[in-house]
């Protein structure tokens, strides 16, 4: 069948050539022994949407909740915004507190740099290192694990094989862009949780990377704990289910999201995230929308298999036809799996999306991509040129903020 839907749809007239063969996937179900209702493939070419299921039809989409979040994120912060952490650094009594910002990505190389930085001021160690709760650390926000990380870190004479070579590893990544100390000595004897209204010293501002740098290692790797801080941050569910009702005008019953990450809520009864096939598409197009008005494209958010890091990296063959012209963002939870982006061909980008329910994942993702296959059989693809780039949490800049 072919539906169409505002929000994807041109005000050119629809092709009437159908975007995959409704007889080929019929025989790919029977031949893989799928039935219908436990799975949907939908696609458009922005003049045309088809689709295997009824258009309202609602899905677990698991990790394709992380695409949601994007464009949120996107249209409430700005592509080039940047989380900004705080060290107010009182040199007289060799103190440092953190002020956070919630930043998702504050990892080891923020505490490398902030290390190296206090050492090029000549400062070897610090009585007291505190932090309040907006500080979060390696994928945490609970103080008393990030009290133990901090520890193994602040302390460079306690620093086990591992540390040293995360260091090393980190001097060569960033050798082009940071200047960092060769033979760092560090030593915090204190490190507590401590809430301060008004911390004393100098006040270095410590800049994240920009959101769209963030947004792609999201749907690189698909990590969890960031896009649930990154619901938190920017309102929680209940703002997020307002947005879309607003921005899509689709109905609160259309579909139900109770996390950022797509991870299940248990309270007695299980809860999924669940949304249809045709809006998955419709916040796909906008994101593509979004990132060309600021020159930008779908490859600037999503990975390609083969040859980019994260969850694709290992999917379709190592030499497939689809490095560089297939681009996208998986979802799996332990019955359902999805695939959702964009096929860059020859004629025009066509945006997709299969999910499935009530199967075990692991062996469906095989399936997803013989579909996948079989749609872009036919298709001349476009490859676009692609060299994958290291992930760099944070600009070079740590300066004084007076």
């Amino acid at each position: 069948m072919i539906l169409s839907f505002s929000a994807c749809l041109s005000k050119e007239k629809l092709s009437t050539k159908p975007l995959f063969s409704k007889y080929t996937w019929k025989n790919f179900l029977k031949k893989n022994k799928i039935t219908k209702k436990n799975t949907c493939f939908c696609g458009s070419d922005l003049d045309q949407f088809q689709s295997t299921c009824a258009k309202d039809q609602l899905w677990p989409i698991a990790s394709l909740t992380k695409l949601f979040m994007s464009y949120w994120a996107i249209e409430k912060l700005g592509l080039n915004y940047q989380f900004k952490t705080y060290f107010h650094f009182d040199r007289e009594n060799k103190n440092v507190h953190i002020s956070g910002s919630q930043d998702p990505y504050f990892l080891e190389e923020g505490l490398f740099y902030f290390m190296s930085e206090l050492n090029k001021l000549g400062v070897k160690e610090i009585k007291t290192l505190s932090f309040d709760s907006n500080f979060y650390y390696h994928f945490s926000k609970d103080s008393t694990v990030i009290q133990k990380k901090l520890i193994s870190y602040l302390n460079t004479k306690r620093w086990t094989r591992l540390v040293k070579e995360q260091y090393k590893e980190m001097q060569l990544e960033y050798k082009e862009i940071l200047n960092l100390t060769k033979n760092l000595s560090f030593k915090a004897q204190v490190i507590q949780t401590k809430f301060k209204e008004k911390p004393t010293g100098v006040k270095y501002v410590y800049f994240s990377s920009p959101l769209s740098e963030y947004l792609r290692i999201l749907n690189a790797y698909s990590n969890n704990f960031t896009s649930d801080s990154l619901l938190n941050y920017l309102g929680g569910i209940q703002e997020f289910n307002n947005f879309f009702n607003a921005k899509f005008n689709w109905k609160k019953q259309s579909f139900k999201f109770y996390t950022g990450s797509g991870l299940p809520v248990k309270d007695g009864s299980r809860k999924d995230n669940l949304a249809s096939c045709s809006q998955v598409l419709q916040v796909i197009s906008k994101l593509k929308e979004k990132l060309n008005m600021h020159a930008l494209s779908l490859p600037q958010l999503l990975v390609t298999p083969g040859i980019d890091v994260g969850t694709l990296r290992e999917r379709f063959k190592k030499e497939s036809s689809f490095s560089g012209s297939l681009w996208g963002k998986t979802g799996t939870l332990d019955l359902a799996s999805s695939l959702a982006g964009v096929l860059y061909t020859e004629k025009k980008p066509l945006l997709f999306a299969m999910m499935s329910k009530s199967v075990k994942s692991r062996p469906f993702k095989k399936k997803e991509e013989l579909w996948i296959n079989l749609w872009a059989k036919e298709k001349k693809l476009l490859h676009k040129d692609y060299i994958p780039k290291l992930f760099y949490p944070f600009k070079n800049s740590f300066i004084v903020q007076k």
